[in-house]
């Protein structure tokens, strides 16, 4: 046997096994970028929901709801007014929301599904007798999650006196 190279059979068997490893960690990258890609999405839409729930909270409940109205702007747009005279307008389209002078973009294949804004009386308990109640919905729901709502939900209690 001559030991000065390598034969044609040796080259080609470590030229198939090199393939075979670089296929598959082709693939393995392939797979971690595409977890990276939805873990990063989801992780945006948390933050998302997480800012809108602070500046709607914010709004209302630090500077306290005088009263609100429809706007024609939007399919769902409201007006709110505040006690201290301040005023804001808070506008749902499919794949934005503003409050205020704050505009919040959701992600690529996210949507609002459904907003609603449900006034309510609170009778039966004694101690919030007298008070509004305001609910608001804003569902956010991503292709890639469809059992998840990244949306907000805000509950208001408000005097009416």
């Amino acid at each position: 046997m001559n030991n000065k190279g390598l034969t044609l059979i040796e080259l080609i068997t470590t030229f198939a096994l090199s393939a075979v490893i670089i296929v598959l960690l082709i693939n393995v990258v392939a797979s971690i970028r595409t977890v990276y890609s939805k873990v990063s999405i989801k992780s945006d839409l948390y933050i998302t929901q997480s800012n809108l729930s602070n500046a709607l909270n914010s709004k209302l409940h630090d500077n306290k709801l005088d009263s609100y109205s429809t706007c024609t702007d939007s399919t769902f747009c409201f007006n709110f007014t505040l006690v201290n005279g301040e005023t804001f307008k808070l506008v749902v389209e499919e794949n934005k929301i503003i409050v205020g002078d704050k505009v919040y973009k959701l992600a690529d294949k996210t949507k609002v599904v459904n907003p609603t804004l449900v006034p309510g009386y609170i009778e039966q308990n004694e101690a919030y007798s007298g008070n509004n109640i305001l609910v608001l919905k804003i569902p956010i729901i991503n292709e890639l999650y469809p059992n998840i709502d990244f949306g907000v939900n805000v509950v208001y209690l408000y005097n009416i006196n």
